[in-house]
């Protein structure tokens, strides 16, 4: 695990100029308020990563003179002219050298490309969150979680999740290397996260909910653990829009990364009149906060929403992020490096259900895309 403590902040001029100073600031705005850790930032050679505060740490290795766009033919061309040389991954990830990644995907088949498209516009608030779960397309909608209390444990194979056929054995892992992501506005950025947990709240009621299903990925309380539940977050995702009633999430209750239970969330106003596939949380938000100093989350305990009258449906997930991935440009598909940028390849389950928000729009409606290559190493 890096120590992104000690990390100074990253080069702001040349972030800006490599891939553009409205998506930085985009970006930023939606890790502002942002416990978990930082996360990392996709596409950007070096080791960048998001942090809470919005801030950007960890050195970068592009900018100087050109930004993504003017060089993402030179990158492509450049990275096949390296496919044969040796190149330094992070130490224990399953690979010695890029030689071998490319041994293993080539010759013993042990990787994939995951295509993600969902061409139905997804409206939304400017600023706001939103998800794609529920959105028709490749691979299908998804459905909500079962009803409180037990709910719904997400795993590969559920409808509306990417469909993964890797699987690993013994210490192998599986990992993401490279991408490509795009949106129908700009700037904008695409969080792929692992769906751990969802649970559909009963709306006719201000009384609290018990939850008692719980995850089954990423919930070591060990910070040093690949599976550590620090970063999980919750949200509450609109699955049919909501009526202009003022309400508050209070009080919702979790067992946080350490496996402290009966933690509480402070309240937060959701939004009154909040679109389907929305997320009800202000803009900037596109997780609910935590109290204070917990970075995570191993399960949600309880849901109380302060509005009795309020109709319209919620569906509470728990997700773990994966990676941002800026879109640059309109339509475009942005070139995403797992391999040299801040991930030094991102580790994930064979069992992951994979999905996406699309966090701080830029526009009332949009559609978008993500396709990924992982491999077994």
């Amino acid at each position: 695990m890096f120590n992104i403590i000690k990390r100074r902040s990253t080069h702001a001029s040349k972030l800006e100029r490599w891939i553009g100073a409205d998506q930085v600031e985009q970006m930023a705005a939606q890790v502002r308020h942002w416990y978990g850790p930082p996360i990392a930032v996709a596409g950007v050679p070096g080791a960048v990563y998001a942090r809470g505060g919005g801030d950007f740490v960890g050195p970068i290795a592009a900018g100087k003179f050109g930004s993504l766009a003017d060089l993402q033919f030179e990158r492509m061309k450049r990275i096949m002219r390296e496919m044969s040389l040796e190149a330094r991954l992070v130490s224990g990830v399953g690979f010695t050298s890029l030689s071998d990644m490319i041994s293993k995907w080539t010759q013993d088949n042990k990787g994939q490309t995951l295509l993600m498209v969902k061409p139905t516009s997804v409206t939304g608030v400017t600023g706001r969150a939103n998800t794609t779960w529920y959105s028709s397309g490749t691979p299908v909608a998804g459905a909500a979680g079962a009803a409180a209390p037990g709910g719904t444990a997400n795993a590969k194979g559920d409808t509306g999740s990417y469909p993964i056929i890797n699987t690993t054995t013994g210490s192998e892992g599986l990992f993401l290397v490279s991408g490509f992501a795009q949106a129908s506005t700009s700037p904008q950025s695409i969080l792929l996260y692992d769906r751990l947990f969802s649970c559909a709240k009963t709306m006719s009621s201000s009384a609290s909910e018990a939850v008692t299903g719980v995850p089954v990925r990423y919930t070591s309380t060990t910070s040093t653990d690949w599976n550590y539940a620090g970063g999980n977050f919750i949200a509450p995702e609109v699955t049919s829009a909501l009526s202009a009633t003022a309400h508050n999430w209070t009080v919702m209750q979790y067992t946080n990364q350490a496996g402290v239970t009966a933690s509480i969330a402070p309240s937060v106003a959701g939004v009154s009149s909040a679109a389907a596939n929305s997320i009800d949380l202000p803009a900037g938000y596109w997780f609910m906060p935590l109290a204070s100093n917990d970075i995570g989350v191993t399960a949600l305990t309880q849901m109380q929403c302060s509005a009795a009258a309020l109709t319209g449906d919620i569906n509470w997930v728990v997700g773990h992020p994966l990676a941002m991935m800026p879109c640059l440009a309109n339509y475009v598909y942005s070139p995403q490096d797992f391999t040299n940028s801040a991930f030094g390849l991102t580790r994930m389950y064979d069992t992951a259900c994979l999905a996406y928000f699309l966090i701080g729009t830029s526009a009332t409606g949009g559609t978008s895309g993500v396709s990924i290559n992982v491999l077994a190493g």
